[in-house]
């Protein structure tokens, strides 16, 4: 199957898993090993600039909690990256789905946000080449595997962080979803790295409520709310903030672990960022979260105290043609797959 005709319209044997405003669109075939298709809308001259900045990005990534970059077409009018393909896909749709929200556990939501550290840990801490900042994070850019184990995605936002950066070419525009962004850098318009945490920090707070980040207005005369101000609104007003726990998890977490989760989640989208790099490297390391009903204990804090240690060893490189050795590959149009 070639990688150009294989995304051409509707054909047999692959399906159309969703289209973004940005230009892209992703497919998956019904072979093994599935993948997912990232492909560029070819009237799309911004989308053709986040297309050469993801795909510079991805193909130095090496991370479990990362999605493997496979390959990529660059050649005419044909922009494509291919990727690995996550079977159960983003977490917004686990939390915006009902059924799937009441399956998922209180253990599976721990194991998810521990995978969501570890990989912001990675792209913060400096092992690819520089800090990177995903500018994005959200639970629709969290991709869950076989084993729900998490799989970040979605760099075409990204970029190195700025403060480690001497080329004036350096984008420091604050940019990604507001429902998720930090206001205090969106305020400043400065790119930095903990605009990362905070983003997890309201991820947090999704798996621990079961609520969305933005809840639209569901009758006429209602207003649109976001999950941020009623979490502000219950800690600022000394409210019972063990309300805010998602029923369907509530009976398989004990109230001090929910305390102690949600308490990391608050002080991540502390509007002081100083308190946010003391989070990391001190508190961290001292709390933890207990599930009931399991034998060991997650240290989760301790885990996203790792996510701004850096990294030793040497810068990877950020050419994609160079990885066909390690995984990444360069597709022609006349590839077959």
């Amino acid at each position: 199957m070639r990688i150009s005709n294989s995304t051409d319209g509707d054909q047999p044997g692959h399906i159309k898993l969703q289209f973004r405003n940005s230009g892209w669109r992703w497919w998956i075939w019904y072979e093994t090993p599935l993948v997912a298709v990232k492909r560029l809308d070819r009237n799309d001259y911004q989308g053709n600039k986040e297309f050469l900045n993801e795909l510079n990005l991805v193909a130095s990534f090496d991370h479990s909690n990362i999605i493997r970059f496979i390959g990529y077409c660059d050649d005419e009018n044909e922009k494509i990256i291919v990727c690995t393909y996550a079977r159960n896909g983003s977490l917004d749709y686990h939390l915006q789905n009902l059924n799937m929200r009441w399956r998922l556990t209180s253990k599976q939501r721990l194991k998810i946000c521990l995978g969501a550290a570890r990989g912001i840990k990675y792209l913060n801490s400096g092992r690819v080449c520089s800090e990177v900042i995903h500018r994005d994070m959200k639970s629709a850019n969290i991709l869950l595997d076989d084993n729900m184990d998490t799989k970040i995605c979605d760099f075409g936002l990204s970029r190195l962080d700025s403060t480690n950066q001497s080329d004036t070419g350096v984008v420091t525009k604050v940019a990604g979803t507001r429902f998720y962004m930090d206001p205090v850098c969106n305020k400043k318009s400065r790119l930095i790295k903990e605009s990362d945490i905070y983003s997890f920090g309201v991820v947090m707070f999704e798996m621990s409520s079961g609520m969305m980040a933005y809840i639209p207005s569901r009758i006429e005369d209602s207003k649109e709310q976001y999950l941020i101000d009623i979490v502000r609104s219950y800690y600022d007003d000394h409210k019972f903030v063990d309300k805010l726990i998602d029923s369907a998890i509530k009976g398989q977490i004990d109230m001090s672990s929910f305390d102690k989760f949600n308490k990391i989640a608050h002080e991540c989208i502390s509007l002081d960022i100083s308190l946010q790099m003391w989070i990391m490297f001190v508190k961290i390391r001292d709390l933890e979260i207990q599930l009931v009903n399991e034998a060991s204990i997650f240290w989760i804090l301790k885990v996203v105290w790792w996510m701004m240690k850096p990294f030793p060893g040497q810068c990877q490189t950020l050419i994609a043609s160079q990885r066909s050795q390690g995984g990444g590959v360069r597709f022609s149009r006349d590839k077959h797959f």
